[in-house]
């Protein structure tokens, strides 16, 4: 009754903004996320009439039913709440995520990023332009006045973010000396010390899709990419994202549904009179928690094709999540998702994605006060629409991803001039590519007639029938995984991939092309698009408009002429539970303890620095003249000062416990 009261009456529930130190609240959010994202599952299964009648598999009148359940006005009204919970709960704690996000181009730097020395001096050059460091008359550099209050985030991938902190490390285990340079570092550590490093969201789901295609590629998901014809998507997933993500969709949206007939067909509970309809948001909310337990028995199930589809939407599941919540601005299911990829990133070897993880961890929930938490977590995702026109957010990488984008379309040039007059196009760029975007997403007032028939296009019918003949929905415990059995699936298909605009296409070319750009503007104004496409309103979304600046045009669908083509085995760990692997080696390792005991070397090292580096220039300033010039010999201590300024050094270091330090 309570989540029913959460999803279908959302204003009526009282939100805590105060922090909950013990984790409950959160829990009990990643909770209630896991049944919304089944209950839209299930109104997508169940919307449309039985697609699979007459099977011998499922119980045609339970699914009828369920058909009837799905369409009664309780059960829309749930699924209506469930749908914008995440964007009601993320408001509730951040009002301000529906304004569109104010940014300034500070300026390019000529550098790039490849190193570690280059992403440092990139940094640092961010730094001074936000009024961190400023410039001396000397050409050194000082910490401006009031850079304590200036709070600095930095967004990145993986390897930008490793690169900056190698640069602050080296940096800070740097041999010392006695030159200027010395105070200038320590003027440098103080400026990065307010310095928030956060991973960007866009690239860790990237991180993500790799994890899921290095596992289920070869031994599940490249039969059905033969079976669509489909040839851009490669195991890297680097440069065909956009087309990698939709394959993924399309064989998890399949299976979920071929697994939501099965469970309805079995549900022991299930009551299709027409009297309960007033229970049925009730009743479906019973339906979804008992699928998700259904689901985590198959985790651990004998027959391994079964446990093999089951693992696969497990992690299917938690990326879709993880994107549905940067598209929203969720920050809190965002740090979640990352959570909760951790077990599978570690056992697959990732460690880079793991240690940024825990470093963004620490530097959230530990380094910093909790208003610098609350202030990262509201500016996390950028909106470049207006909410009104029903676009949706994208990440700080993906925004600058995208900003790169505007300005890879303006042609090279050779001359200094040249750039600076290509400047005033970027801004009129930008807009025009706004304007366009939001003009596609515009939606008519026109009503649309309901239609029982499957809404399921060309490629998803294929995938299903595949499913059907991988023979999913029959259990047995001595069955056993073996990818050739699903690559010869594929000859055995019979579902047509032509469609009926090809159709036409082929007779009437010329015609074709009239009706084409008459209907696309028609299409424009009246904004149909299809429910599954990210549920953005929008037939163009982000991925899409990145995903063709790099390219990947979508190939088109190409029957399969070689039956007898080479089948690859699957990954070793792919019928393992590796969420559960990993969080027993997590567990095992002490973390807690071994990383504060880091943060307290980190310390240490950095204090004993200062005091090393204001014990320089203190003496300096009293004993001797700047480095370089000749020496006064009224200063009696000079003979000994080499030796006496080690053995200082030496003592100080002795004291700190650390001795494996280049004096």
């Amino acid at each position: 009754c309570e989540l029913v009261k959460v999803l279908t009456n959302f204003s009526s529930i009282e939100c805590k903004v105060e922090p909950d130190m013990s984790g409950k609240r959160v829990a009990a959010y990643k909770s209630i996320l896991k049944i919304r994202n089944i209950l839209h599952q299930t109104k997508r299964c169940f919307s449309v009439k039985n697609v699979c009648p007459d099977s011998e598999i499922f119980v045609d009148s339970k699914i009828d039913s369920m058909n009837k359940i799905v369409r009664s006005n309780p059960a829309k009204s749930l699924f209506n709440g469930a749908e914008e919970l995440q964007d009601k709960t993320t408001k509730s704690w951040n009002p301000s995520v529906g304004r569109v996000t104010e940014s300034l181009l500070l300026g390019v730097c000529g550098l790039a990023e490849e190193s570690a020395k280059q992403c440092g001096a990139i940094t640092l050059d961010q730094l001074y332009r936000v009024g961190i460091l400023a410039e001396n008359e000397d050409g050194t550099w000082r910490l401006a006045e009031g850079w304590e209050n200036r709070r600095v985030y930095l967004y990145g991938d993986c390897k930008t973010i490793e690169n900056v902190d190698k640069f602050v490390r080296d940096i800070a285990n740097r041999p010392l000396s006695y030159d200027d340079i010395n105070n200038q570092v320590e003027v440098f550590m103080d400026a990065f010390s307010g310095l928030q490093k956060i991973p960007g969201d866009w690239h860790a789901g990237l991180a993500m899709l790799k994890s899921i295609y290095t596992l289920f590629y070869d031994g599940m998901l490249k039969p059905f990419q033969e079976a669509l014809g489909w040839q851009r998507i490669n195991k890297d997933v680097g440069g065909c994202y956009f087309q990698a993500c939709r394959l993924v969709a399309y064989v998890g949206d399949e299976f979920t549904r071929a697994f939501m007939y099965e469970y309805a067909s079995t549900f022991d509970d299930f009551n299709g009179d027409e009297s309960s309809e007033k229970d049925c948001a009730t009743f479906l909310c019973e339906y979804a928690i008992g699928f998700a337990s259904f689901l985590q028995e198959m985790r651990s199930s004998e027959d391994e094709v079964r446990r093999a589809c089951a693992l696969f939407l497990e992690m299917h599941t938690k990326f879709r999540t993880f994107v549905d919540s940067y598209r929203c601005g969720d920050a809190i299911a965002i740090l979640i998702g990352y959570n909760s990829y951790v077990p599978y990133w570690l056992k697959l070897g990732q460690h880079k994605y793991v240690e940024r993880v825990w470093a963004q961890n620490e530097q959230l929930f530990r380094n910093f006060p909790f208003s610098r938490f609350m202030e990262s977590i509201m500016n996390r995702c950028v909106r470049i629409h207006p909410e009104s026109t029903g676009k949706r957010m994208v990440a700080q990488d993906e925004y600058l991803e995208l900003k790169n984008a505007n300005l890879a379309a303006l042609p090279m040039v050779h001359q200094l001039e040249s750039f600076i007059r290509q400047g005033q196009f970027v801004g009129l760029i930008e807009r025009a590519k706004n304007f366009v975007a939001e003009l596609y997403s515009m939606k008519s007032n026109a009503t649309v007639g309901k239609s029982v028939e499957p809404s399921m296009i060309p490629e998803m019918q294929l995938i299903f029938e595949m499913i059907m003949k991988m023979k999913v929905n029959s259990s047995d415990n001595c069955r056993k995984y073996k990818s050739k059995d699903v690559y010869q699936i594929v000859g055995k298909l019979s579902t047509d991939l032509t469609r009926e605009k090809d159709k036409v296409r082929t007779s009437c070319s010329g015609l074709y092309s009239y009706n084409k750009l008459y209907s696309s503007v028609d299409q424009m104004l009246s904004g149909g698009g299809n429910e599954d496409d990210d549920r953005s309103g929008s037939d163009i979304d982000e991925d899409a408009i990145m995903a063709s600046v790099r390219g990947e045009v979508a190939e088109e669908h190409q029957s399969i002429t070689d039956p007898d083509r080479l089948w690859k085995k699957q990954h070793t760990d792919m019928l393992d539970d590796l969420e559960e692997a990993g969080w027993e080696k997590i567990n095992a390792m002490n973390l807690k303890q071994e990383r504060s005991l880091a943060l307290q070397r980190s310390k240490r090292h950095r204090q004993v620095n200062k005091e090393i580096a204001a014990s320089v220039k203190e003496m300096r300033n009293g004993k001797i003249s700047k480095i370089g010039e000749e020496l006064d010999d009224t200063v009696p201590e000079f003979s000994n000062w080499h030796q006496y300024w080690k053995n200082y050094l030496r003592k100080i270091r002795r004291e700190s416990g650390k001795t494996d330090v280049l004096v």
